[in-house]
């Protein structure tokens, strides 16, 4: 195997790759020891392909597909939409309780147990007004449900609910 004119690269200096020597096939008759442009430029030099290539990868962006809820059967009156609720609430069925409320007012109320024969309904807020109130107690602990209900296009449904107990 033919080692003649076989040099050490020096590591690059300021981005710039320097060559100590050239590296000439086994015909060549000499060998240089001054650093020249084609060496400093070859593909074989290892400096020169490690100093100048510099790979930045950015991530692909994330795209997310969000769905957007909307009540199936809304109610008439904010009394009505809070009342469907409650009614998917005292039967366990979650299901039918997303199609009058929100998912998140649907998990927040179904946290709690339902208190059978101990629900009073206290009142809603004006149904002329959208955002409303309505309000139930838990006779039993005094505790208080409130259902924020919004009317949308086809009819009202409840947005929250902030249980007090």
């Amino acid at each position: 195997m033919c080692m003649r004119g076989l040099r050490r690269a020096v590591p690059a200096v300021a981005g710039l790759a320097a060559t100590v020597g050239v590296v000439t096939g086994c015909g060549a008759s000499h060998s240089s020891t001054t650093p020249t442009t084609a060496a400093a430029t070859s593909p074989t030099s290892t400096a020169t392909t490690a100093a100048s290539s510099t790979t930045t990868s950015t991530p692909a962006p994330r795209t997310t597909t969000t769905t957007v809820w909307k009540p199936t059967t809304p109610e008439p009156s904010p009394d009505a939409a809070a009342y469907r609720l409650i009614e998917t609430w005292a039967a366990g069925d979650r299901g039918s309780a997303r199609s009058v409320a929100t998912p998140a007012a649907v998990d927040t109320l179904f946290r709690y147990r339902f208190p059978p024969g101990a629900l009073q309904a206290r009142g809603c807020t004006d149904p002329t007004v959208s955002p409303g109130t309505c309000t139930y107690r838990d006779t039993r602990t005094d505790s208080l449900y409130q259902f924020n209900v919004v009317h949308g296009r086809a009819g009202w449904y409840v947005q929250s609910v902030v249980p007090e107990t």
